[in-house]
C-alpha cells in the first residue's frame, strides 16, 4: 500500500486499531476525507464494537458530501484490513472493495515468496558476513513459512 500510495503520489496516513483508538481513527477520517489522501485502518477485527460507528460516519461523511456540506476531497480514500470476522459489518464489506491475500500452500511456495517479495537482492549480495547473512535469513524464511503452513 505505501509502494501504490508512493507512485500515486499521495499521502498515506495509518492507524493500528486497538483498545482506545476510537477518538484518533474517528478525527483521522474527517480530516483525511476533507484534505486528501489515503487513510489505512489497520486490524479492524480489534475494535469489532466500533465498526457500527465507523459505518455511521462514513454514511454521515457520503451524505454531507452529497448535500454539499462537507464536500470529500477527491483522493480521499479508506483502506481497511481485518482478518475474517462474523460480526464485521456488512454494510461496510458490500460498500468498498474487497482484495484478499492468501499464503501460498507448501513450505517450498511460502519460502519462494518470502524471497522473491521481501528479500531485497543488493542487501542479499552485498553485506559484510554473507555466509552468517544468508544463514540467518534462510532460518528466518524457513521459519515463517512454517508457521504459515500450521
Amino acid at each position: 500500500l505505501e509502494g501504490a500510495a508512493i507512485r500515486a503520489g499521495v499521502e498515506l496516513q495509518g492507524l493500528a486499531l486497538g483498545q482506545g483508538q476510537e477518538y484518533v481513527a474517528t478525527k483521522l477520517l474527517r480530516d483525511t476525507s476533507r484534505v486528501g489522501g489515503w487513510l489505512f485502518f489497520a486490524n479492524c477485527h480489534l475494535m469489532l464494537n466500533w465498526l457500527p460507528q465507523l459505518e455511521k460516519l462514513l454514511e454521515d461523511l457520503w451524505t454531507a458530501n452529497e448535500k454539499k456540506k462537507a464536500p470529500i476531497h477527491p483522493e480521499f480514500r479508506l483502506w481497511l484490513s481485518s482478518t475474517p470476522h462474523p460480526r464485521f459489518p456488512v454494510q461496510i464489506l458490500q460498500k468498498g472493495i474487497k482484495i484478499t491475500t492468501e499464503a501460498p500452500s507448501g513450505i517450498k511456495a511460502n519460502l519462494e515468496r518470502v524471497y522473491t517479495t521481501l528479500v531485497d537482492e543488493e542487501a542479499f549480495y552485498d553485506v559484510k558476513h554473507p555466509t552468517a547473512y544468508r544463514r540467518l535469513l534462510f532460518c528466518l524464511c524457513f521459519y515463517h513459512s512454517v508457521l504459515l503452513e500450521r
